[in-house]
């Protein structure tokens, strides 16, 4: 299985999932365009968003409004897994 996989279905153009298994991911300050739901699956993070730090551990569920600038980088480099569902704004009104 690659690192990440994006999934995605013509019946639900609205819909986007993502599922990162690589532990050495970690990502610069950015945004999406997108609501943005994700669910740890295993490990830890530093989640960056809105100028707090705070730390999500597996079993957790983290969001982002669209356009709020956030960041995450796993605490450890051997475990780290999750799941992102971005939903356009549009549909979700």
């Amino acid at each position: 299985m690659p690192d990440v996989t994006f999934y995605r279905n013509e019946a639900l153009p609205f819909l986007e999932a993502k599922q990162c298994t690589k532990s050495d991911l970690t990502y610069q300050k950015h945004f999406h365009e997108e609501y943005s739901i994700g669910s740890i699956d295993e490990g830890e993070t530093s989640a960056w968003c809105d100028g707090t730090m705070h730390q999500v551990e597996a079993g957790r569920v983290i969001s982002f409004p669209p356009y709020m600038l956030h960041a995450c980088h796993p605490t450890s480099l051997t475990v780290w897994r999750y799941k992102m569902l971005f939903i356009k704004q549009d549909w979700l009104k």
